[in-house]
């Protein structure tokens, strides 16, 4: 693993603070310039899904499983115009843990992956904003699914260079799109360096409920080099209930593509879910 690359774009962020001189500092706010992937499975956040699977190619799994995370992007720092408080540049880390458990053989943890990563978040238009950093990923194959299958593991970790663009093209709708590039892979035998990704969502707050209780719609496509570019497409629909710095929202997720725990991502999944999950 080759995290102290993921500091290397600071220069970049002191180059931005000396170029972006009339604005406003602050140290750990909670407002973000560049939002959240709703459907992105990678997304840090908080979840808990139950998920039934129409099929999975993972040897040894039931079709019951609960996945959880844990994470958060949190900004450390951020510059903001003096007069137009949705313009600036904000440091971003991006921390998350997560794992799955088999509901038909005992809960047993089929894998568990780590995320981290840096990045610089822009936003000098109302209808634009961009992000450029690090991501890495670490993928474990669950203790108790090792002993019951003997399974060991590939050795799968990935870390890469990111950069994404989301336009927010109308009240309700934003559409974004990321590139990536590992410039570290623990398996080169198995792994490759590509990655790409485009996601559409659909917002729309205070609907129900005394304007309380909002609903929203998301779709998020990747594709990877190392599976040849093949569709990933995830779907997901629910409420949306902001609560003073934090969003919780309650929905219904479709998947289809390839494990999202990159210990199996030669394996394919399709599954239906529903969750909760709790943006910071």
């Amino acid at each position: 693993m080759k995290s102290r690359y993921t500091f290397s774009i600071l220069p970049l962020i002191l180059f931005s603070a000396v170029v972006y001189a009339d604005s406003e500092s602050r140290w750990f706010p909670t407002e973000h310039l560049y939002p959240a992937y709703l459907a992105d499975p990678y997304e840090p956040n908080f979840h808990m899904q139950l998920r039934s699977y129409d099929e999975s190619t993972i040897p040894d799994t039931g079709a019951s499983r609960w996945d959880l995370m844990a994470g958060a992007p949190l900004i450390i720092y951020e510059k903001k115009d003096t007069d137009n408080s949705r313009h600036g540049w904000q440091i971003v880390f991006l921390t998350g843990l997560r794992g799955q458990f088999d509901n038909e053989n005992n809960q047993d943890n089929v894998a568990w992956e780590g995320i981290f990563g840096l990045q610089a978040v822009f936003r000098y238009h109302n209808d634009f904003a961009w992000h450029f950093g690090t991501k890495h990923y670490s993928s474990h194959v669950g203790d108790e699914y090792i002993e019951r299958t003997g399974r060991t593991r590939i050795q799968y970790t990935r870390e890469e260079w990111r950069a994404g663009i989301a336009w927010l093209f109308s009240e309700h709708y934003t559409v974004y799109s990321d590139i990536a590039y590992a410039f570290s892979l623990r398996n080169k035998i198995l792994q490759e360096d590509g990655r790409a990704q485009i996601g559409l969502q659909y917002e729309k707050p205070g609907v129900f409920m005394g304007s309380k209780v909002g609903w929203y719609s998301a779709l998020d496509v990747s594709a990877y080099e190392e599976d040849d570019w093949d569709k990933n497409i995830t779907i997901q629909i629910g409420f949306d209930i902001p609560a003073r710095d934090r969003r919780w929202r309650l929905g219904l997720e479709y998947y289809d593509g390839r494990s999202q725990y990159g210990e199996f991502f030669q394996n394919k999944d399709q599954y239906a879910s529903i969750g909760v999950w709790v943006d910071l």
